[in-house]
């Protein structure tokens, strides 16, 4: 793996449906058949947690789901299922892409991430910020932040 990101956590999420990074701050909020999950993009922890599978909190036509625990209430747009896309490029000039079998970063200087997983693909993309990137499929989701990333910035 290219010395420029780095793997943070590789999660089972039975179900996977949605995620979507929330603006301004390092939190990803994963949707399932089973409620919705909070992670925390710098370390993988999970912050929160809520197992509501009345899916009352997702508008799939605005495709925006409400956040929970410190980001309670809080709408941020998902992509998977319902649709939509995250950021398939950065500011810095990375590029994503699905490819057959999973998901390739391009870097600028011709870096290279390749991401397997045969699986059904959900969404996959930046963070507003471009310091992190996410690939969800139905039973897994791979996260990766920029090497030398310190939490809080």
């Amino acid at each position: 793996m290219d010395q420029t990101w780095r793997k943070i956590a590789v999660l089972a999420v039975g179900g996977l449906t949605e995620v979507g990074f929330a603006p301004g701050s390092d939190h990803l909020l994963v949707v399932s058949h089973q409620g919705r999950g909070l992670l925390d993009c710098r370390t993988g922890e999970r912050v929160a947690r809520d197992d509501d599978e009345g899916f009352g909190w997702f508008d799939s036509a605005r495709r925006v789901a409400r956040a929970i625990g410190p980001l309670a209430g809080l709408e941020i747009e998902v992509a998977g299922l319902s649709g939509g896309v995250l950021p398939t490029a950065t500011p810095d000039g990375w590029r994503a892409e699905a490819v057959a079998g999973g998901v390739v970063l391009t870097g600028p200087g011709g870096d290279r991430l390749e991401v397997d997983d045969p699986e059904d693909l959900r969404a996959f993309g930046f963070s507003p910020d471009g310091r992190f990137f996410v690939v969800a499929t139905s039973p897994t989701l791979h996260l990766y932040g920029r090497a030398g990333l310190t939490p809080g910035r």
